[in-house]
């Protein structure tokens, strides 16, 4: 893990991320994730954080990113605070895939807290979800099954018939 103060940001700031990317890979790959922000590797697929396989070919992990001095995570240099990445297939240290287009970005606004990122791999339109505060209902809960959390909400039970509306009964033959 990288200290708050590391590059001189002196913050206790940090954003939990927890990531889940659906992918198929060959046997020998895994997916990790790589950005500017240290703890990301900067860019250097050897010190990229990590994610692990599960069920469903789902690559799941959790990143702490705590908040650094802008310069330190910024595309460029450019003195904003936000925090470029993408996800990339690799075997042994190699990349062998990265993800295509524009980079992901995690705003500097949004380096605090928890939160996560559920996506495909390639589609760059999944952004970050805040989580909110532990569930107090099992309506609220989220979803833990073999393949991971998901973002699905526990059902609420159907509604009752409208009035008048009974099942009939069948009959039973003699």
């Amino acid at each position: 893990a990288v200290a708050a103060s590391e590059g001189g940001g002196g913050s206790n700031r940090e954003l939990r991320l927890r990531v889940c990317v659906e992918k198929h890979v060959h046997f020998g790959e895994s997916v990790c994730m790589v950005g500017s922000h240290p703890a990301l590797g900067e860019w250097d697929i050897g010190r990229s954080a990590p994610l692990e396989w599960t069920m469903g070919d789902l690559w799941q992990g959790e990143v702490r990113l705590p908040a650094i001095a802008p310069k330190a995570c910024s595309e460029g240099g450019a003195g904003t605070a936000d925090v470029y990445f993408k996800f990339v297939i690799q075997r042994d240290g190699h990349p062998r895939r990265w993800e295509e287009g524009q980079n992901r970005v995690i705003l500097a606004k949004e380096c605090d807290g928890d939160a996560r990122i559920s996506c495909k791999f390639g589609d760059m339109s999944a952004g970050l979800t805040a989580i909110e505060a532990e569930p107090t209902s099992v309506e609220e809960a989220t979803i833990e099954g073999e393949g991971g959390a998901s973002a699905a909400r526990a059902a609420p039970p159907p509604p009752p018939p409208p009035p008048g509306e009974k099942k009939k009964k069948k009959k039973k033959k003699k």
